[in-house]
């Protein structure tokens, strides 16, 4: 019988360096109310990697998660192209459809300097299609069962088939560089910004309100990369988790990949790979892998993206699976 509130895990010290970076954010914040808002996403997410890594039934943990994900896409796919989404309306459309069918509020309030609100469900279901398809893809293409083979590969091409669409002309920008190009401002200022508050953070979830510093004539919301969102909120200390949590994924998957060679979990482990791999590429470009701003009552609130939380308590479970 388990004597512990949760067993030990790898990213045990990681986490603790998070929370720890976040704290400072809190006390580093000119709006203790944001800041707090975003600290409790932060236990949140925090919260939801321990219940996956000490959930008792790790098989029915997975499989349960592919399945529901694997509806909820199904059914995007279905009603999204049904009510007009095509290659050319592009993520914008998906996210907008997603939104009003839900009854949220897609847009950041507009800002002094902009022509117009971003829409901020774009890229967050960008991602969420393309780690659902990675992992599913994997798992398909090494599953023992033909029946299972199938099934997951039928499922996968129903992402990719939302997927493919949904990204507009964001495939053509990154491969011509425009992304890269229209960024590069961004970046660099983000990064003076990050000089002047490396050890504390410029303030939990205080990136649009000190952005006008920086940024004369316009108010951004995000630094458009994830690893400049960890460093700008959670300070020296959010990087060192970062990058301390790089290094435990990498060895994971290196023990996985020399003990999984015929385990069933093998194709899983394959797929969370690309899925973590994917997920690394795109917060090069986009901020939504560690978090986002999103609209409540003409402001705003910054919520802790749950994926990585997700995917790094999955890779525990499939380690321990495999290793065992």
């Amino acid at each position: 019988q388990q004597r512990h509130i949760s067993c030990r895990t790898p990213f045990d010290i990681p986490i603790l360096l998070f929370l720890t970076g976040a704290v400072l954010g809190v006390f580093q914040a000119t709006d203790r109310a944001l800041s707090w808002g975003a600290f409790q996403t932060c236990l949140a997410a925090v919260m939801l990697y321990y219940t996956i890594v000490n959930y008792p039934r790790p098989h029915l943990l997975i499989g349960g998660g592919i399945a529901v994900t694997s509806l909820l896409a199904g059914i995007v796919t279905v009603v999204g192209f049904s009510s007009g989404m095509s290659p050319g309306s592009g993520a914008n459309s998906l996210s907008s459809w997603v939104a009003s069918s839900l009854r949220v509020l897609p847009q950041f309030p507009r800002l002094p300097g902009q022509t117009e609100a971003p829409n901020l469900l774009v890229h967050g279901l960008l991602l969420t299609l393309l780690v659902s398809f990675l992992i599913l893809a994997g798992s398909g293409l090494f599953a023992r069962r033909i029946a299972i083979r199938i099934t997951f590969g039928m499922l996968s091409l129903v992402l990719l088939a939302m997927l493919v669409p949904a990204g507009g002309q964001a495939y053509e920008r990154l491969v011509n560089g425009t992304t890269i190009r229209v960024r590069m401002d961004v970046w660099q200022n983000s990064i003076l910004m990050a000089k002047d508050s490396w050890l504390t953070g410029i303030g939990l979830g205080h990136f649009p309100l000190a952005s006008p510093d920086f940024f004369p004539g316009r108010k951004l919301t995000i630094p458009h990369n994830g690893y400049l969102e960890l460093l700008l909120n959670y300070g020296i200390l959010g990087a060192t988790a970062g990058l301390y949590a790089s290094v435990v994924v990498a060895r994971l998957f290196w023990d996985i990949l020399r003990c999984a060679r015929g385990h069933p979990w093998f194709g899983f482990a394959l797929g969370l790979l690309a899925a973590f791999l994917g997920t690394a590429f795109m917060a090069i470009f986009e901020s939504s892998p560690m978090g986002i701003p999103a609209a409540r009552m003409g402001r705003y609130f910054y919520t802790v993206s749950p994926l990585p939380w997700m995917l790094g308590g999955a890779l525990v479970v499939v380690h321990r699976l495999v290793t065992k």
